[in-house]
């Protein structure tokens, strides 16, 4: 795979009323199993717009990252959104029951704060 054409998309969220959208993700956690083989693939049974995943103000932070998974290869381009969406407490809490396949809580799935390292943060405002 080129991860130099892979893009990161960071969107921050607030507690607040409930989102239809990523309630159509939430619905389908509990068909999410940890993949072994072709017969663990689960096709997601939901119509997306994904436009209404993104906050209605899309103005966002850009700079050339690293991926967020071991071994965090780079270039990625990082796109980190200025306005959150907003989900509910009870959305927030079905994503805090995912477990890893060995049973484990994904509450720590993120990778720790990072130097610049030099690169360049770009704001653009839309």
């Amino acid at each position: 795979m080129d991860i130099s054409k892979c893009v990161i998309v960071v969107i921050f969220a607030k507690i607040g009323d409930a989102n239809t959208e990523v309630q159509k993700y939430i619905n389908q956690l509990p068909n999410i199993k940890a993949y072994r083989s072709p017969e663990d693939i689960h096709n997601f049974n939901a119509i997306l717009t994904l436009s209404k995943l993104f906050p209605s103000n899309k103005s966002f932070f850009h700079y050339k990252g690293s991926g967020t998974i071991t071994p965090c290869l780079e270039p990625v381009d990082v796109r980190v959104y200025k306005h959150p969406i907003t989900v509910s407490q009870a959305q927030i809490d079905k994503f805090k029951e995912l477990k890893y396949a060995n049973g484990n809580l994904m509450l720590t799935n993120r990778r720790e704060l990072q130097d610049l390292r030099g690169r360049e943060v770009k704001y653009v405002e839309l």
